[in-house]
């Protein structure tokens, strides 16, 4: 080899590494983090600045980076908490469908015999029953069909986590972006179309239908926006400050439960609909209006419809992939196109993409088997713990029943979501305060999380103790601290940390497992709960939040201030059957878990790993350009 052709001393190392050889970090392309060289020819981190708000313009900016990716997270709540109110119009509206078996408000209004608990018809009205002076069949709704309502919206929501969670990874956060808001507008149009043309029975079937494919939709929203929520921080926001750009984004679905209870109040109190009436001859059995309180119900989907509407055309039009998960694939296509020879160009990785991958992240079997291979431990710890609040969760919305029906013995609607959405404000609050401290250092999310279960732990013994003896307001209190202290707490972390504890390829994935198994919890309290007394739904909430104290405890890492980044090299050195050599910050103590430790998993951190692989990576490159010369 000519002496002209030699390497020249390392002043030259740092060109003929990234531009000859292409050794270069292998998430350089990504604006998360910008990758510059140094005179030794490698590469350090740098955070990106922080958000600086100087003025309203900037701060318009910024309110809008975390608002408008949560607006699935607003729809979710918008449709699926008001339902929940709604089922009390539905009551009024549809007393023979709905409390055919208990005593009428009205019994002077009743029109016919054979329903609420024998309170016949003082005149039978003639043409509306039937000739043997029943209520006719188009009134009466089947309580299959009625209690189907909540489990198939279980069912479409656990579905819709599973199913679109892998699409997101496969095709992408923006294909799952709009996937999720095309099929929520399909489910919120027809439910606010859902017409009795042949009786009530069949439009609550049509409805149940409907609200299946809604939660299909919302189901998926979970994952994709969490996923893309943490992958947009990268790109804009220091790792100091992602757990409060995904938590605002979150803060969202209390938004829409806050706008879901105010737009169904001003519609009761524009419709007149507040209290029972039985001197009016026209309102149904329950002292209503029929006609005024369907406007009620439908106005809300309908506004539900229309947001849908208007997020999808947004997502369509405008919302860009997540550089992230598109560096992510672009590289794994030339991994590929390496391994069979028709790349162009290398993309060696510090670990060595040379190398033949382990696994297939597109055959989707591999792809859960290398999240539960790898990431058990983690999903104990955000599958879990989502399982165990949504647990607790449950049994606070079954507490509101017995709340409100002390504060409202008369059963009046306006009052009743007055209530809700003062305790929806609330919970609200605790979003932002969860968005203020989950970053700080004397905080984080483990603790924050620890708290949450520890003061729902509380506040459930409490309320198991005392609820007999205590007044109507103390245990409102009781309500809406546990409520606030969800939302400050593990409703927030849980689904902050399903975004932050997996590497890009399989993020969505798993955020959509962990979800699953929360939404599991919910319904395993609302089948248990009902075979259980007051007082046993206390304990047992109680029980289970301590149980979640100690899950926390154990299982769940703290990542604040981690860098992301960390999650996708620790990955690839999975990819490439390099674990056991891996010993970057994803084995740093203080980003593991107390059950990480314990198993040895966190012993081998070395802070200067990196720095000794792109010295011997750089050397291996240099050798091998010096023999082409």
């Amino acid at each position: 080899m000519e002496s002209g052709n030699k390497i020249s001393p390392d002043s030259t190392k740092k060109e003929i590494t990234l531009e000859k050889i292409g050794v270069k970090h292998h998430y350089d392309s990504q604006d998360i983090d910008s990758f510059e060289g140094n005179n030794n020819g490698h590469w350090n981190v740098t955070e990106v600045e922080p958000i600086k708000i100087t003025n309203v313009q900037t701060w318009f900016r910024w309110v809008l980076s975390w608002m408008i990716p949560g607006f699935g997270m607003f729809l979710e709540s918008f449709i699926i908490f008001s339902t929940g109110q709604l089922k009390t119009i539905w009551k009024s509206a549809y007393p023979t469908c709905w409390s055919a078996s208990k005593n009428p408000n009205c019994p002077n209004l009743v029109k016919c015999n054979g329903l609420f608990n024998g309170n016949n018809a003082q005149t039978v009205v003639d043409g509306y029953c039937n000739s043997d002076g029943t209520y006719p069949s188009d009134t009466i709704c089947d309580e299959g069909v009625l209690d189907s309502i909540s489990y198939t919206e279980f069912a479409g929501i656990m579905l819709g986590m599973v199913v679109i969670s892998l699409i997101a990874d496969k095709l992408g956060r923006r294909i799952g972006s709009i996937t999720t808001a095309s099929i929520m507008l399909c489910g919120a149009v027809f439910m606010t179309f859902s017409i009795p043309f042949f009786g009530l029975n069949i439009m609550f079937i049509w409805f149940t239908t409907a609200f299946f494919v809604y939660g299909f939709g919302i189901g998926g929203e979970y994952p994709v926006s969490g996923s893309s929520a943490a992958e947009r921080s990268q790109q804009s926001s220091p790792s100091s400050e992602r757990g409060k750009d995904v938590a605002l984004t979150f803060s969202l679905q209390g938004m829409g439960a806050v706008v879901g209870s105010l737009v169904v109040t001003l519609a009761l109190v524009f419709t007149s609909q507040s209290a029972p009436d039985c001197s009016n001859s026209s309102n149904n059995e329950a002292g209503y209006d029929q006609k005024r309180l369907e406007i009620v119900w439908r106005v809300v989907y309908g506004f539900g419809s229309i947001m849908a509407l208007m997020v999808l055309l947004y997502r369509f039009f405008f919302l860009k992939e997540s550089e992230v998960w598109k560096d992510m694939k672009n590289k794994q296509n030339e991994g590929k196109k390496e391994q069979t020879g028709e790349a162009k160009t290398s993309s060696s990785t510090i670990f060595g993409a040379e190398k033949e991958l382990k696994y297939d992240l597109n055959n989707t079997w591999e792809l859960y088997y290398v999240s539960f291979r790898y990431y058990w431990p983690r999903l104990l710890a955000t599958a879990g713990c989502w399982f165990l609040w949504d647990v607790c969760f449950d049994g606070n919305k079954l507490y509101s029943a017995e709340i409100f029906g002390k504060m409202v013995p008369d059963g009046n609607l306006i009052s009743i979501n007055l209530y809700i959405l003062l305790n929806n404000v609330i919970a609200w609050l605790g979003y932002f305060g969860s968005a203020y401290v989950i970053d700080k250092g004397w905080c984080g999310r483990v603790r924050l999380q620890l708290l949450g279960f520890g003061m729902v732990f509380i506040l459930f013994t409490i309320s198991t103790v005392l609820f007999d003896s205590l007044p109507a307001v103390a245990l409102l209190s009781l309500y809406v601290l546990s409520s606030f202290f969800g939302q400050f707490g593990p409703n927030v972390t849980t689904y902050v940390s399903a975004a932050e504890l997996y590497p890009t390829p399989i993020r969505s994935t798993c955020h959509g497992i962990s979800a699953f198994c929360g939404k599991s919890g919910a319904l395993f309290a609302t089948i248990l709960f009902g075979f259980f007394s007051v007082n046993q739904i206390f304990l047992a909430c109680a029980a289970v939040a301590g149980i979640g104290f100690i899950f926390t405890f154990i299982f769940l890492p703290n990542t604040a201030n981690f860098n992301l980044i960390e999650n996708d090299r620790y990955f690839e050195a999975i990819l490439h059957n390099e674990e056991a050599e891996y010993q970057g910050e994803c084995r740093n103590p203080k980003y593991c878990s107390n059950f990480e430790i314990w198993r040895g998993h966190c012993k081998n951190y070395d802070p200067d790993y990196y720095e000794r692989k792109y010295i011997y990576k750089d050397e291996i490159a240099l050798e091998n350009v010096s023999l082409n010369f």
